[in-house]
């Protein structure tokens, strides 16, 4: 299985204004939860981008996060579940 960081391979671009924007407008368009959304999606950005994740990885992520909107941290939870699955104990 070939790994590669993020960052050798294309990073989806997101529109996390509108993405945040409609976030906002489910909350009554509160300017709080705007920024925090923003602000979120640009920390998710970053982590994504430290990940090493397979190009398969990166795609099948890539579309289930283009379903729910395109977001960097929808796109980063689901590179986490699929770099580190969750263990059962």
């Amino acid at each position: 299985m070939m790994l590669l960081l993020l960052a050798a391979l294309a990073l989806p671009v997101y529109d996390v204004d509108a993405y945040c924007a409609g976030v906002a407008a489910s909350a009554a368009n509160d300017p709080k939860v705007a920024a925090g959304c923003l602000d979120q999606e640009a920390r998710a950005k970053v982590q994504v981008e430290k990940l090493n994740v397979t190009p398969d990885a990166l795609q099948t992520c890539h579309e289930e996060s283009e379903l729910l909107g395109g977001s960097y941290a929808l796109l980063y939870g689901c590179l986490l579940a699929k770099v580190a699955p969750p263990t059962l104990q």
